[in-house]
Order: structure tokens, then sequence, then C-alpha cells
């Protein structure tokens, strides 16, 4: 017995209907879709904030500072994240008999291991984005490489609070607006990335985010949020549990704070998620399909455009 047609085109539709929070980080990043997707490694540079040029009086080629000098070449790998769905010979059955009669949407065993394996493989995608993988040596946005001299800042933010708090709920909404403001400042590469002030975003963890509807100050009734906005009228803030202690493995909530621009970096993903096609059935008569996306994750070209403050 195999899937019916109208079974396959359901489990494609609802594979397919995507929700905000399962691609945040689709949603965070600049997307970057335009590989081959059979491709293996991608090849990318890393640069420094300086640059490389120099004054001459009489330009001799043997002399010229090559912007190559100022880079750091790097190769990703590409990986496939896989899920499966399994239909034995009973489930086929069921799924047969609703599809003969037209009530094919009515099968929630179709519906349930669809949007499982959607799921799974795009949480498994915001993992590689944010935290990475040391297994197969994927860098995420906090792999420690990317920040230092000359390159992105992580330290923890300012210890303003009640009590010498650097929480965010201990704080006023001038303070919590000071911390942000110091990160979009630090993402300037002293100047060089001025140009993307309009590009900044801004990411914090749920209970964070509301914390910006505080006032600004005890006088005034508008919101840290309006109050950024008046000052960055295209800020974007976004919240995500990804830079919450409970995903990022630390001990303390994270503020990201990017310019968002390809230049700066991208979610490299040459094959966005795809669905196999059935199997045979084997001799118990169950029919496997596979669910895969192929991704490179995070490529950063400017690390020094990046800014984690830890501990909000």
């Amino acid at each position: 017995m195999i899937l019916p047609n109208n079974a396959l085109k359901f489990i494609e539709k609802t594979l397919y209907k995507v929700f905000k929070e399962e691609i945040k980080s689709r949603i965070i990043f600049p997307l970057d879709t335009t590989g081959d997707p059979l491709a293996e490694t991608v090849g990318y540079n890393i640069y420094n904030v300086t640059g490389s040029a120099k004054i001459m009086a009489y330009p001799d080629a043997k002399d010229l500072p090559f912007v190559s000098d100022e880079m750091e070449e790097h190769t990703a790998k590409v990986y496939t994240i896989a899920s499966g769905l399994k239909w034995t010979k009973t489930k086929l059955e069921k799924i047969a008999k609703a599809a003969s009669a037209g009530r094919i949407a009515n099968v929630s065993v179709l519906t349930e291991q669809a949007r499982g394996a959607r799921r799974t493989c795009y949480k498994k995608e915001n993992i590689l984005v944010f935290a990475g993988d040391n297994r197969y040596k994927i860098k995420g946005i906090f792999d420690g490489s990317y920040y230092g001299a000359g390159k992105g800042t992580r330290e923890t933010v300012a210890a303003t609070g009640t009590g010498s708090s650097t929480n965010w709920k201990d704080k006023t909404g001038k303070l919590i607006a000071e911390d942000i403001q110091k990160g979009i400042t630090l993402t300037g590469g002293d100047g060089i990335f001025s140009d993307l002030t309009d590009k900044v975003t801004v990411v914090v963890p749920y209970a964070q985010y509301q914390l910006l509807k505080k006032p600004f100050t005890d006088s005034v009734t508008e919101t840290v949020y309006s109050w950024l906005k008046s000052v960055y009228p295209n800020l974007t803030v976004e919240y995500s549990s990804c830079v919450s202690q409970s995903f990022t493995g630390d001990s303390v909530d994270y503020m990201l704070v990017f310019r968002k621009d390809p230049e700066i970096l991208s979610l490299h993903t040459p094959q966005d998620i795809l669905l196999g096609k059935p199997t045979s059935p084997d001799v118990m008569g169950t029919v496997k399909q596979s669910v895969t996306l192929r991704t490179a994750g995070l490529v950063v070209r400017h690390p020094g455009a990046l800014y984690v403050g830890r501990g909000i």
C-alpha cells in the first residue's frame, strides 16, 4: 500500500505552512538561498574593521596594500538537517480510507507528523545559527572567535540597576535604553558601519522585550521602545528564546545587537525544507519519507558589527 496523491499534497501543504516563531533565525538574519543546493562547502572572508589602504605619491603595483591582506579566508561546510515521516500499514489503510471519502484533512496523523518534522528541522537550524554545534564545528553567532580586539564586543551590561543589578527588571526605562544605545554604538565599527544605522537589529528574550513597554522616565508616559524609535526610526527589535540562558547554555540572558545587512552576515541555506519521495513499503508494509534542509549556518563577514550584552 502506498500514500494516495491527495495525502502527499496535504503533507506538502502542512509542511510548507510555516509559523513565524519556527523560523526566527530567518526573520532576524538576512537569508541567502542563492548557493548550489548540492554544494558541500561555502567559502567566505572575514574582514578586519580597519580595511587596507595607504597614501602613495606614485602608485607602484609592488607596494599596493591589497585588500586580501586584511581578510581571513574561511570555508564553512554545508550540512543536511533531516527528519523523517513513517507510515505504518495500519496508518496507510486509515489514510487511504479517508482519501477515498474526501476527508483527508481529518486525518490527524498526517498533520502531526508533517508539523513535527518541520518544527524539528527549523529548531535545529535556529540552534546552529545562534549556539552553533561543536561536534560539526558549526559557528553560531555567539562563537568566541567573532569577539575580541578588532572584532565584535561581548561584555556584561552595566550594573546600574537596583542593588547593582545588571537585570533589566531591576533597571529604569532610561537605564535599559542606555544599555541598548551602547550596543548600537559599538556595532558601528568606529564609524565604518554608520551608514547602516537604519539596519540596526536588537534581539532579546520575550520577558525583556516586554520591559521595553516601561516608561522611559517616571515623569513621562513615553515608553522605552517609543523613545528608541524616535531616535532610531528604522530600529528593529525582535524577541527570541534563542538569546535566553536556557538556549545559550550561559547562566544569564543575552541582548544581541547587529547591523542587518548581507555584507555583515547572512544565513546561508542553499536548500530550503524539502519533502522526499515515499519509499517502497518494507516487509512490514511501512513507508518512510525524509524531510531535509541544507545549511551552512550563519556566515559572519564583519564581526565588528556585532555586540552581545550579557546579564540583561
